[in-house]
C-alpha cells in the first residue's frame, strides 16, 4: 500500500495497527455486552489476522518455487 519506503511504511503500519486494534477492541465491548461474556481480543485479532497472514505465506511459498 505504502511501498517498502521505511519513513511511510513505519508511520502506516502504526496507523493500521491502531486502528485495527481500537476496531476489535470495539468488536470484543459489543460481543460482550450482547452475550454477557468476555471475548479475549486476541481471539478476534487472530480471526482477523489469520487469513492474510497464510495468503501472504502461501503467495511467498508460491513464488520461491515458480
Amino acid at each position: 500500500m505504502v511501498g517498502a519506503d521505511h519513513r511511510k511504511l513505519i508511520p502506516a503500519a502504526v496507523l493500521i495497527g491502531g486502528t485495527l486494534l481500537v476496531f476489535v477492541d470495539l468488536l470484543c465491548r459489543l460481543a460482550t455486552w450482547l452475550v454477557h461474556q468476555e471475548l479475549p481480543i486476541n481471539v478476534i485479532t487472530a480471526i482477523l489476522g489469520g487469513p492474510p497472514l497464510l495468503l501472504l505465506l502461501l503467495l511467498t511459498l508460491r513464488g520461491e518455487r515458480g
